[in-house]
């Protein structure tokens, strides 16, 4: 294991990392409803594929560096690491990553080694991934199910990035991602009224 990231197998360690990620998160709620508890800035929505993807790091490192923050936490909040992580790995599903990680670090400790491969993995078994540095002042939401992320903080480094958006992205507004990317999980022409409705009002610009 590399010297860059660390995963946690002590269980009031793994108690600690989850109280710290629920300061930024409200670790039970999902999407549609809000889950950032203290982060009032604009959002944006990507591909939840990014946030497992190694050559996404230096991304997620460079928001991590905006904020002044020399680590990154992630977690994964769905499913519960007991049922199957912890109980084959001997290790929970949160990791805290300096900034000196690399892409090969980052995979890793999220990947897997091989298509086909059943090893267990964060980048196989999560639904639901949260990710924020010390400071708590910027944060990553991911859900498999809609498979979008949502970030909130000092999104410059993103914003408007034709490169990053060529490819990762495109980073979308609410409105932009319900009607182009979330309505495609929902196998429908539009997300549900109620789900369109309580994300856009959750997490409208306009509504901060």
């Amino acid at each position: 294991m590399s010297n860059s990231y660390s995963a946690v197998a002590d269980y009031g360690e793994y108690r600690e990392f989850c109280d710290r990620v629920n300061e930024v998160f409200d670790i039970s709620s999902r999407l549609p409803r809000q889950v950032f508890r203290r982060i009032r800035t604009e959002s944006l929505f990507g591909p939840y594929d990014d946030v497992i993807d190694p050559e996404f790091w230096p991304v997620i490192a460079n928001l991590a560096k905006l904020h002044g923050d020399d680590k990154v936490f992630l977690l994964v909040v769905d499913p519960d690491p007991r049922e199957y992580y912890l109980r084959e790995t001997g290790l929970y599903p949160a990791v805290s990553f300096s900034l000196t990680a690399s892409e090969e670090d980052y995979w890793e400790a999220v990947g897997f080694d091989s298509v086909g491969d059943v090893k267990p993995s964060i980048a196989l078994s999560s639904e639901v991934i949260a990710l924020t540095g010390e400071s708590g002042r910027w944060g990553c939401w991911a859900e498999r199910s809609p498979e979008v992320a949502v970030y909130r903080g000092d999104l410059s480094g993103i914003k408007g990035n034709d490169e990053l958006a060529k490819r990762f992205g495109p980073f979308r507004s609410v409105v932009d991602s319900l009607s182009i990317d979330i309505s495609r999980s929902f196998r429908s022409d539009s997300a549900p009224g109620w789900y369109s409705e309580e994300l856009t009002a959750n997490y409208d610009d306009k509504n901060l």
